[in-house]
């Protein structure tokens, strides 16, 4: 019989020990993973809830995209160079990394937390495997960000683009259309283009496929760049479409169409194949001005190092998680005063009688009272936490000092008062016009900004037990505001030493 002249080595087809050998490399990769995600689980538990949220449905992809990171990761082991050696200074970035990661987590910011996991996933490929092959996988790692809801950022422009397009859209087809702020009135009723019609989801997704068909495809730089600028102007006029056909329908049939009485989502989504094809189609025929790199196989087995490498890669990775078992957080004392009793230049408190009321719904107590001096009124207000986690922080998205009755915020400055810096906002309506003062009390130091506040709770959680606070004053302007500056200022200054006093003397403070 004559020989075929196939050669499995040289045909591309690995042997039996080849084959072997990306599995070892491919299981490394995957424990470092899989131990990594159980080291920050607090973060992968966010990231699930985000998940599988049905309400807002926005990053319900996460999943896949975790698999397909996964896979990303899979692919890229088998070509890990056996011959480098992990890097041990990559572990004391980790160490760094892991300690951001937890006063982040103490903070109750959920966003950064999030952010850093990719990151340290890859300082940790590096100190386990070397620099080389950890950027090897660094595109898996980088691919889970299509997954973490740092894109809702861009949800105002989107919106906001999304308005401007229909707009157009209308104008050109002479659909009898007045559109203002968000609002598009036609003859049978009126739409609003909210926030979740912004087509985010679409963009995220269309992004997300476009680079996974430059990285499956070893594109260059410059042709993934044009790929995913195809695949975003694609989803954006795809939700456009999906926007302006939603409201043509509700006008040719007096709002009783099947996308109005019923379900437009979907329909987006029936758009967004079609797109998609359309992405494929075109990405197919772009030029390519350079050729990516192909990773090919590494050669040799696992080294043993590299198991070195990954157990001081996860022991640096686990400092933060460890001081966060260490050091729990536990409810401090209460302050003995909320807010506390008359002054020399103050006399108070007493029932509030005005309509401001500021939003800390999740405080553990909280008091408000009026102060009076010369016949002038100041509305004091105190927030108290025993204690922060996330979904109950002292600064978070469902709190609000200038409260439900406060009207539009016209300006913030920052001030300096006899006890430190205070937060000034002037805030009112067409008839009334108010000045709030405030500052934040971690412990009993004084805080005014958001992120220094919170990144100050979550360092002295790790040391005790800590009460935090929000004191604010509100006054209204008569002429001008300075004297209702001065009066504002004056009485917080005045309850800020008050409580002060009232924490050190606490037991257990």
């Amino acid at each position: 019989m004559a020989e075929s002249g196939l050669n499995p080595q040289t045909q591309g087809i690995p042997s039996a020990p080849a084959t072997s050998r990306w599995r070892s490399r491919r299981v490394m990769v995957l424990l470092l993973i899989a131990a990594l995600a159980i080291v920050f689980w607090p973060t992968i538990e966010t990231l699930r809830i985000a998940w599988t949220d049905t309400d807002s449905l926005t990053y319900t992809h996460g999943y896949l995209v975790a698999a397909i990171s996964l896979w990303l990761l899979m692919r890229s082991a088998k070509t890990l160079d056996a011959t480098a050696t992990s890097d041990w200074r990559f572990a004391a970035v980790l160490v760094v990394l892991s300690l951001c990661w937890l006063l982040c987590l103490r903070a109750g910011i959920e966003l950064l937390h999030q952010i850093l996991l990719p990151p340290m996933a890859l300082v940790a490929a590096c100190a386990a495997f070397g620099v080389r092959n950890g950027c090897k996988l660094g595109f898996g790692f980088a691919y889970l960000y299509f997954a973490i809801p740092i894109w809702s950022a861009g949800n105002g422009i989107l919106q906001a683009i999304t308005v401007k397009a229909v707009q157009l859209l209308l104008q050109i087809t002479a659909v009898p259309a007045y559109v203002t702020g968000n609002f598009v009135y036609i003859p049978a009723g009126a739409f609003e283009i909210a926030g979740g019609c912004s087509g985010l989801h679409f963009f995220i997704v269309a992004i997300a496929i476009a680079a996974l068909f430059g990285e499956i495809h070893y594109d260059s730089l410059r042709v993934r760049i044009k790929q995913l600028a195809l695949a975003a102007v694609l989803a954006m006029i795809s939700n456009w479409v999906r926007v302006y056909v939603i409201i043509v329908a509700g006008h040719l049939t007096d709002m009783q169409h099947y996308l109005i009485t019923v379900d437009h989502y979907y329909f987006g989504w029936f758009l967004f194949v079609f797109t998609m094809a359309a992405f494929f189609w075109l990405a197919g025929r772009m030029p390519a001005s350079a050729e990516g790199a192909v990773p090919v196989a590494g050669d040799g087995g696992t080294p043993s190092v590299w198991i070195r490498g990954a157990i001081i890669a996860l022991v640096a990775a686990g400092v933060g998680p460890a001081l966060n078992a260490l050091s729990p957080i536990r409810d401090a004392v209460a302050s003995p005063v909320l807010l506390p009793a008359s002054s020399d230049r103050w006399t108070g408190p007493e029932a509030a009688g005005g309509a401001w009321r500021p939003l800390f719904p999740h405080a553990d107590r909280s008091q408000a009272g009026d102060y009076r001096r010369e016949g002038r009124v100041a509305t004091a207000f105190v927030a108290q936490y025993l204690q922060q986690r996330q979904g109950k922080e002292l600064i978070g998205y469902d709190n609000a000092v200038s409260g439900e009755q406060g009207g539009a915020v016209h300006s913030r400055q920052q001030v300096r008062t006899q006890q430190g810096d205070v937060v000034l906002l002037e805030a009112g309506n067409d008839r009334e016009r108010f000045v709030v003062a405030y500052r934040y009390l971690i412990g009993d130091r004084r805080e005014t900004g958001d992120l220094s506040a919170q990144f100050a709770y979550a360092a002295a959680s790790l040391r005790r037990p800590v009460l935090s606070q929000i004191v604010a004053v509100r006054t209204q302007c008569t002429s001008d505001c300075a004297a209702a500056t001065e009066d504002a200022t004056d009485l917080l200054d005045e309850l800020d030493k008050a409580i002060v006093r009232a924490i050190a003397a606490s037991p257990g403070q």
